[in-house]
């Protein structure tokens, strides 16, 4: 499992103390996310609001300001919006939505404010001093995991980093759903047709996609992206704003080998690329965001360090269904 789903009772953080360990424990880095549970109702009796007033209470004033940054920030690095439509009924605890919920959907975890006689729920401030009780991946280093490259199982282990993303770059040397070779061809279009039904069915239409991709000597830079952009815009609607770029080493620079998928709030590099292939295993390491962040510097066309731009093209989506696969 590359992301671990956990259900955090909002008012078990007590203090900055608690909230240190949040932010050293969880976040699209380190593979282990909070579930925004409930909801609903937004502003009222969501979890951010639960989290915020609780934590807010308990500080003097003269921290209420800090506390504001910090969660916000921690919120942003943080939380998986899986369960939109999950709610607190008056008179519900917090545990009995959480284990409805688990009953839906499972919960990798389920923290609570305090002991439990349900085996299914652990105390949150057991974290400090974890014993036998409980599960490995809830606070040691999660870096690496590996998924099957079949399309469906490989979206679906990056569900959480793609689905909250605003802006995702897949950055791969071989990508090319162009390609001259119809065998290549189809196996590239593939890739990209899952990811658009994904998104799709995500309900993520509105989100920038950039396809990084090796410069193909063979073909003319500009045609080489214009031809890929073609291929790909009929998949996405309007609202889906589609970037295609060519790279190519610069002099004496190193070669291009690993792939990467890097969005606003966070990464993972893959051994195996994008390409999709049936009963076939890639690896996939975590990144920290300060490396996802150097990676993603490395393909900023504004200030490129290691590879050189040779051609880039702007596409909306069309809405047309299917890829021209002839």
């Amino acid at each position: 499992m590359v992301y671990h789903e956990i259900a955090v009772e909002p008012t078990a953080i007590e203090d900055f103390k608690d909230l240190s360990l949040l932010e050293r424990q969880f976040g699209f880095d380190v593979g282990r996310l909070i579930s925004f549970m409930p909801a609903k109702p937004k502003e009222i009796r969501c979890w951010k609001t639960l989290f915020y007033e609780h934590l807010k209470t308990n500080l003097p004033p003269e921290k209420h300001k800090d506390l504001e940054l910090r969660v916000i920030a921690f919120l942003e690095r943080a939380i998986y919006r899986s369960r939109n439509r999950s709610a607190l009924d008056d008179g519900q605890s917090w545990c009995d939505l959480a284990l409805q919920e688990d009953a839906i959907k499972h919960f990798s975890a389920i923290l609570c404010e305090g002991p439990s006689s349900n085996s299914a729920i652990l105390p949150f401030q057991g974290l400090h001093d974890p014993d036998e009780t409980f599960p490995d991946f809830l606070f040691k280093p999660i870096h690496f995991a590996d998924s099957m490259k079949d399309p469906e199982v490989f979206l679906e282990s990056l569900r959480p980093l793609i689905s909250s993303a605003k802006r995702l770059h897949i950055i791969d040397p071989h990508f090319d759903p162009a390609h001259p070779e119809e065998p290549n061809r189809r196996r590239w279009q593939a890739t990209v047709r899952k990811l658009s039904e994904f998104l799709r069915d995500a309900n993520r239409l509105t989100i920038d996609i950039h396809f990084n991709t090796q410069a193909d000597r063979t073909r003319n830079p500009k045609e080489f992206v214009t031809d890929i952009g073609s291929r790909i815009v009929g998949l996405f609607p309007p609202s889906t704003k589609l970037f295609v770029s060519a790279w190519s080493k610069k002099h004496q620079s190193i070669n291009w080998h690993a792939r990467y998928l890097l969005t606003d709030k966070a990464g993972v590099a893959l051994d195996y690329g994008f390409d999709m292939g049936k009963d076939r295993r890639t690896d996939v390491t975590l990144l920290p965001r300060d490396k996802a962040c150097e990676k993603l510097a490395e393909f900023n066309p504004e200030t490129p360090t290691i590879f050189t731009l040779e051609a880039t093209i702007q596409r909306t989506g069309t809405r047309a269904a299917g890829f021209d696969v002839g």
